[in-house]
């Protein structure tokens, strides 16, 4: 994964395509301050790696997934929705974000990471209540799920910073059956990033 400018030059955005580089990353949440750069900018962004066949990585919070629905629904590219959309689970399943996510997977070209179960609980180091979010983005669309720790869980508070062993122990519960579970370890991140 990839952070670019729309000044990066573009041979070396074919330098990273050659070190194995795969996805760029937009940032659409600042838990910590800061604001989206213009759309213009991350318009210029996504043209410059089209050409590489690179996934285009949302990074979203909050209402983020209604109140960009329209740009990120437009990308082309293949497009990860990171974190679960971070979304909020006070809102439950049918929360107006959760149901941009699964409209977004209905498209074909959108994943989700199944990561971030840290940063959407309500309770630090107690993931019971993420599961239902999990679950049925992992029925909705088991051929468009991948999954990750997000090690070394970058912007956490003291105390905060979850185990991964953990976080693992949760693969069987997102994904009980073995099909579901080799297509969000193996199968998907195999076709996403090109292994």
């Amino acid at each position: 994964m990839a952070l670019l400018e729309p000044t990066t030059p573009d041979d070396e955005v074919e330098r990273l395509d050659d070190a194995g580089v795969r996805g760029v990353r937009l940032h659409w949440y600042f838990p910590h301050g800061g604001a989206p750069r213009p759309r213009d900018d991350m318009r210029k962004i996504i043209e410059k790696v089209s050409p590489y066949g690179w996934h285009v990585a949302n990074h979203v919070g909050g209402s983020g997934l209604v109140d960009y629905y329209d740009f990120i629904a437009a990308i082309e590219a293949p497009v990860v929705i990171d974190h679960m959309g971070r979304i909020d689970i006070a809102e439950g399943l049918n929360g107006a974000a959760f149901r941009r996510l699964l409209r977004l997977l209905d498209r074909g070209n959108f994943w989700v990471k199944l990561s971030g179960s840290d940063r959407i609980t309500k309770h630090p180091h107690s993931y019971e209540e993420t599961l239902p979010f999990s679950r049925a983005l992992a029925t909705h669309a088991p051929e468009r799920i991948v999954w990750g720790t997000d090690w070394p869980h970058p912007n956490h508070k003291p105390g905060e910073v979850p185990n991964d062993g953990q976080l693992t122990d949760l693969i069987a519960e997102i994904a009980p059956d073995a099909r579901t579970r080799k297509l969000m370890l193996v199968d998907n991140p195999t076709k996403l990033f090109g292994f």
